[in-house]
């Protein structure tokens, strides 16, 4: 079956509201040493059967073993997982400067049902204070690469898309849901698009920019550059 993504409705109406952070978006031994990777990693999944289903609690307790490094310079790794009806993601950090663009800054988690690079459908994670239980924070969904998206009001398991963060000691973890084959819709019902990977999945995890420092002379931008990152993920036997 050939990979497809179903197009939005254009004359929807963008959702802005409390979204004035759109616009700037353009334990221990787990996480140690995290492979070199290339700008493209390839990403090995594994196929989760339902009596190994992974819970969505902002944890990295069922991501055992299927963590990838993908960033050269950074600690950041990345796990992901598929079974019969969804994709699963974690992304886990104990790197300082991404602690701070995830939570200071928000990202986008971009992905391009052909395995490419293309900012298709991306599902956008507000920045949110990170504490030790499960936060969820307020996310929305976007398509071909746009500004603004359409916000999801309320996340769960009975919503298409479900993230939620934590933090376990100096580690910060986000994972992420987003169903399969199944229509996602803004509030209004009338933006719809249809996640059906082929073969390999583009995943891109884009942050947004932090602000510059403040005071007299603090330099003009901050000294942490966002990040631009993308792995191709080959999904694992749940395929239509």
């Amino acid at each position: 079956m050939r990979p497809r993504l179903s197009n939005p409705s254009r004359s929807a109406a963008r959702l802005r509201d409390g979204a004035a952070w759109m616009a700037r978006v353009g334990a221990a031994g787990l996480l140690g040493a995290l492979p070199a990777c290339a700008p493209n990693t390839a990403v090995l999944t594994s196929w989760s059967p339902p009596e190994l289903a992974i819970e969505v609690d902002g944890q990295y307790d069922d991501w055992q073993g299927r963590f990838t490094g993908i960033d050269d310079d950074r600690s950041v790794a990345l796990g992901v997982a598929d079974d019969a009806s969804d994709l699963y993601l974690c992304i886990a950090t104990r790197d300082l400067s991404v602690q701070s663009l995830l939570r200071r800054a928000g990202f986008t988690v971009w992905l391009d049902p052909q395995g490419g690079h293309r900012e298709v459908l991306g599902v956008r994670v507000a920045p949110v204070e990170v504490e030790d239980g499960a936060v969820t924070p307020r996310t929305e969904i976007v398509f071909d690469g746009s500004e603004y998206g359409y916000q999801l009001a309320e996340l769960g398991p009975d919503q298409p898309v479900d993230v939620k963060t934590s933090r376990r000691a100096d580690v910060i973890v986000y994972e992420l849901r987003v169903a399969l084959r199944t229509p996602l819709a803004g509030p209004t019902g009338d933006v719809r698009a249809t996640l059906t990977p082929g073969p390999t999945l583009g995943i891109g995890l884009v942050t947004g920019e932090l602000p510059p420092p403040e005071g007299p002379n603090a330099p003009r931008k901050s000294p942490i550059d966002p990040m631009r990152v993308w792995a191709v993920a080959t999904l694992g036997k749940a395929r239509p």
